[in-house]
């Protein structure tokens, strides 16, 4: 009887309750999670096409061991990329690949072994043209989770009931990059911070010596790369030298008769175009003298690792010339310093042939200007050097070596020194010492300050501003200049969208919208034949109901 009163109270409203479960059926709620993506570099130099050159991602996530990647991202973690899967995963047509980066990434420094393994993946990624989108994102609760459940759902051992089941109620992601195609960056601005020390006398009758290094990093991800030894440890040191030596000029008692110059490049990276612009307008300026008459130049790389120090030069100063004078005090102060052991010269003649230049003195050496680099690494090719992966640093090997180009350009600038029988301490210690904590906070902030040229086109970029005004505090005359590449023929071409947000969706299979679109025409059609023969249907019940009370009476 329950069952015969509740179809008396639906009998009104029952094709209203029938909709209902449809409602039900194709009612979907999808969760969305926005985090952070960096493309990889994107990159014309030398006629080369180098990098990722897409950006536009749309598509769903698949694990790299789905049977069908065509038109899809691949979700892979950096610690099982291998430049073979990276390659299958192209011949298998991939639409783009979003890469995992461990949380840790950046504190590998302690395994060797692994960290060149990722920096041999990163070098051949960074050497090929890739006509997909190629993403890094930082590991995170979120990430693991699709991702674990992007390499569940693929068993090669289920039947085929259980994998069609599983293609149908399982779940799946949609990722949309907030991005567009990139373009190139019309006109990209390099900025060179430069600042000077005058000596006692006529400027322009004094000789000078020139320091001089690079702001920007490298690296697969430009909006990853921030390293605190290439190019950070070089800024730090500049810094620490323009504030060493300011603290000598402004006593007029023993006012070296010497200019210096302190000077930070952009754009070092792409072929140290950003010391090419340097030079070339110095050259052509009113006060091209400072250089065209320059003693030496020291062109500072990395200086933040080991105690052995390589003097690199594109052909070993003459006999009795101011630069094998420089040199020879370097050697000599070696005694000063505590934690180096040798300053090794390192002679590699340029080769004019070669479109990419080895290190930042061949800029200088092309114009007959005497320089050298000085670095921890014994070869230009240690792959390190442009890595976003090389994270450590040695403040007290960044300190040593310091001191040592101090006490080397002192002696050189001030040569009575050297007449001083009691003179074996060095003239930078005590309250002139080297200030360690100053080299660590640096070292500290560029490590963690994306340095990327693509990221500092700007000359009011706020660590622009900041090395300009550091600078201006050890050193009254700085001034700044911007630099274009060539319109007609630009020696090097950068591209936007280097960061992104990417947004994933919570999505059900589209397996599961065949299987719902076929019980929702079976539902219909029920419902349809339903209200059609409702009347039938009730008089049918109607004739059961009175059956039933008939036989009860």
């Amino acid at each position: 009887m329950l069952l015969f009163s509740l179809f008396d109270s639906l009998e009104g409203s029952l094709p209203l309750y029938l909709l209902l479960p449809l409602l039900c059926i194709t009612a979907s709620v999808q969760s969305v999670q926005d985090f952070t993506i960096y493309r990889i570099q994107h990159l014309d130099i030398h006629g080369s096409h180098i990098g990722s050159r897409s950006a536009v991602v749309n598509m769903e996530a698949r694990s790299p061991e789905a049977a069908m990647l065509n038109r899809k991202c691949v979700l892979i973690k950096w610690t099982e990329l291998t430049s073979d899967l990276f390659n299958e995963l192209l011949e298998r047509g991939a639409g783009a690949v979003l890469i995992i980066l461990p949380n840790d990434w950046r504190n590998n420094d302690n395994n060797n072994n692994t960290l060149h393994e990722w920096m041999l993946l990163e070098k051949e990624l960074m050497s090929r043209e890739i006509s997909i989108p190629v993403y890094l994102t930082t590991e995170s609760e979120y990430l693991n989770e699709v991702y674990d459940k992007l390499t569940s759902s693929v068993d090669w051992d289920s039947s085929a009931a259980a994998a069609l089941f599983s293609s149908i109620t399982g779940e799946g992601y949609s990722l949309i990059a907030d991005a567009v195609e990139p373009v190139p960056i019309i006109n990209p601005e390099i900025t060179t911070i430069i600042g000077k020390l005058s000596g006692q006398g006529y400027e322009s009758e004094l000789p000078t010596v020139v320091m001089t290094t690079h702001y920007d990093s490298f690296g697969l991800a430009p909006g990853l790369a921030s390293s605190g030894d290439s190019g950070g440890s070089g800024v730090a040191a500049i810094l620490e030298l323009a504030r060493l030596f300011s603290n000598l000029y402004s006593n007029p008692h023993h006012k070296p008769k010497y200019n210096l110059l302190f000077v930070l490049t952009g754009a070092d990276n792409f072929n140290y175009f950003g010391t090419k612009y340097f030079i070339e307008d110095m050259l052509e300026d009113a006060d091209g003298y400072l250089l065209s008459e320059a003693d030496y130049t020291l062109c500072l790389d990395a200086l933040a690792g080991g105690s052995d120090i390589f003097l690199h030069v594109s052909r070993p100063p003459k006999e009795g010339t101011k630069g094998q004078e420089l040199v020879a005090r370097m050697n000599e102060s070696l005694s000063l310093v505590a934690g180096l052991s040798s300053v090794t010269l390192n002679h590699k003649k340029i080769r004019i042939g070669d479109d990419a230049l080895a290190w930042s003195h061949e800029r200088f050496s092309l114009h007959k200007v005497p320089a050298g680099t000085l670095s921890h690494f014994s070869h230009h090719s240690d792959i390190r050097r442009k890595s976003m992966f090389h994270t450590s640093t040695d403040v007290d090997g960044l300190s040593a070596s310091v001191q040592l180009i101090a006490e080397s350009v002192v002696r050189h600038i001030l040569p009575e020194i050297n007449e001083m029988d009691n003179y074996t301490s060095g003239i930078f210690t005590g309250q002139m010492s080297v200030h360690t904590d100053s080299l660590q906070s640096w070292l500290n902030y560029l490590s963690q300050t994306g340095r990327s040229q693509q990221s500092l086109l700007n000359k009011d970029h706020p660590l622009l501003l900041s090395l300009q005004q550091t600078l201006s505090s050890y050193v009254h005359e700085v001034s700044t200049f911007t630099h274009k590449p060539d319109k007609s023929d630009p020696e090097f071409v950068i591209y936007t969208q280097s960061v992104s947000i990417m947004h994933s969706y919570s999505v059900k299979p589209a397996v599961l919208d065949l299987v719902l679109a076929i019980s929702i025409l079976l539902y219909m059609g029920g419902v349809y034949l339903l209200v059609m023969y409702f009347s039938n249907i009730s008089q049918l019940i109607n004739d059961v109901k009175y059956r039933v009370k008939a036989k009860r009476d």
